[in-house]
């Protein structure tokens, strides 16, 4: 999906599984959801443009006009690449967690935005302590893109300290940033490889890779910019 005016790929509500997305210059969100959704989603690339102003690399809501509705939603989400682009003029915000979202997030690659994660409002804290928000085996570039302190006394470090495996570094791709051609595998020496586990869920493959692709592109062929 490629420079779309709204976002790029939405949820609402049901339990739609999804593989193998490529979504880049979107004019909004890159992925969404609200309304309950319980989907699945693994191999995720996702790219924001410099010229095009965007918004979140993910919006997360259970929903607006009920935080605590039911079915409330909570995804399962593995291997995703999130790719912000700082000179963009709209909210350079790598995942927006709210209004009572839940999820169980895994084998992230977030990068290039001034604030890599905000879990915002007590609905969606509540979660995150009862175990039911979880981010493991991913990788920020460093600690200080992580929100600080918002209205909730909660702290967005504290979240992602306590995940499993979870790293801070330099995730050394190739050349995630090339809107024309870009290339989102990770380099020989890249951290990512081998640094991941897949959930435990027949719907996902058994990857040991952080991030939208280990060793192989699977977006040749197939794709255009």
């Amino acid at each position: 999906i490629h420079k779309c005016s709204d976002d790029s790929l939405e949820f609402f509500g049901g339990t739609a599984n999804v593989s193998h997305i490529v979504l880049t210059g979107t004019g909004d969100d890159l992925f969404d959801w609200t309304q309950g959704w319980n989907g699945k989603a693994q191999f995720v690339c996702a790219q924001q443009h410099a010229d095009i102003q965007a918004e979140r690399g993910i919006e997360a809501d259970n929903l607006e006009q009920d935080n605590d509705a039911s079915p409330r939603a909570k995804p399962i989400l593995s291997n995703f690449t999130l790719i912000g682009q700082k000179d963009n003029a709209g909210d350079t915000l790598g995942i927006k967690l709210r209004r009572g979202t839940a999820g169980n997030l895994s084998n992230f690659v977030i990068m290039g935005f001034d604030q890599c994660i905000n879990i915002d409002n007590d609905a969606t804290w509540a979660q995150v302590t009862s175990g039911a928000a979880t981010i493991d085996y991913s990788i920020i570039p460093d600690i200080s893109c992580l929100d600080d302190q918002d209205s909730t006394g909660n702290l967005e470090s504290d979240w992602w300290n306590a995940g499993t495996g979870n790293i801070v570094g330099d995730s050394k791709l190739q050349a995630p940033q090339n809107e024309t051609a870009p290339n989102f595998m990770p380099k020989t020496d890249s951290p990512v490889l081998g640094a991941g586990q897949a959930p435990s869920d027949s719907f996902f493959d058994n990857v040991d890779f952080i991030g939208c692709m280990g060793t192989e592109d699977w977006t040749k062929g197939w794709t255009d910019y």
